[in-house]
């Protein structure tokens, strides 16, 4: 049987979220758009970026979507999960993401696979 291929942000792990706290907008702030228009200018959103890039280990403390991680829990097959994350300080992504997904000490075999972009996703 193929594993099930799952991507982390947005679905397991709470990106929006660790983003908000770097643009001082609250926990529960949804965006409408990838560049958290209109209630943040680019300037900001770029100075968001720079300080995840600096954050060390940024990737390995985000919050789960515990609903999603529970249902998930409950998945019988092998699972691959895809990212494409750009590095922050510290250990590589694919390290920060391992340990990430490691703590949530799911009951079946995973792997993680890093990609360069959000196109190259559906390549897995």
């Amino acid at each position: 049987m193929k594993p099930v291929i799952i991507d982390v942000d947005g679905v397991v792990a709470d990106f929006v979220r660790g983003m908000n706290d770097f643009l001082s907008l609250p926990d529960d702030y949804v965006p409408v758009d990838w560049g958290w228009k209109p209630n943040v200018s680019d300037e900001d959103f770029a100075k968001g970026w720079d300080k995840l890039k600096a954050t060390a280990g940024f990737w390995e403390n985000l919050q789960p979507y515990t609903d999603n991680v529970k249902a998930l829990r409950g998945h019988k097959g092998d699972v691959l999960f895809v990212t494409s994350r750009v590095q922050s300080a510290g250990a590589s992504v694919f390290k920060q993401t391992h340990r990430w997904l490691d703590r949530l000490r799911l009951p079946f075999y995973w792997s993680v696979v890093v990609v360069d972009g959000a196109r190259q996703k559906g390549m897995v």
